[in-house]
């Protein structure tokens, strides 16, 4: 149980570490999926025994905030993926098997699929 404990405080340490150095808890709180007011009384507690040096720089939010963009379109994307063939489905039009080929679809008249 002391190993979980040690990890979790790290956790904390890190959560303490992104807010002084200038990340909203509002932000924080929903990445780690924690309350703001948690992590308002984790700063509390561990403010002091964070040293200026060990917090992130700018370049490190600058890399994390594009690479969470790069998530979130990825996401959106697959959302749009899947809200079209929930589309397709819905209007009768059967999900391709993986072994069919385009040269089957073409001579069964289908080639409008695509």
């Amino acid at each position: 149980m002391h190993r979980r404990n040690r990890i979790y405080d790290e956790l904390r340490i890190q959560v303490v570490k992104e807010v002084l150095a200038g990340i909203k808890v509002a932000v924080l709180a929903r990445k780690y999926e924690v309350s703001p007011k948690s992590i308002n009384s984790w700063v509390r507690e561990y403010r002091d025994q964070i040293d200026a040096k060990d917090l992130p720089t700018a370049d490190a939010h600058v890399a994390e905030l594009k690479r969470l963009q790069a998530l979130e379109e990825k996401y959106e994307k697959a959302m749009k993926v899947l809200g079209d063939l929930g589309r397709l489905h819905n209007k009768g039009v059967k999900p391709l098997s993986p072994h069919t080929s385009v040269n089957s679809l073409c001579m069964n008249g289908q080639s409008g699929v695509f």
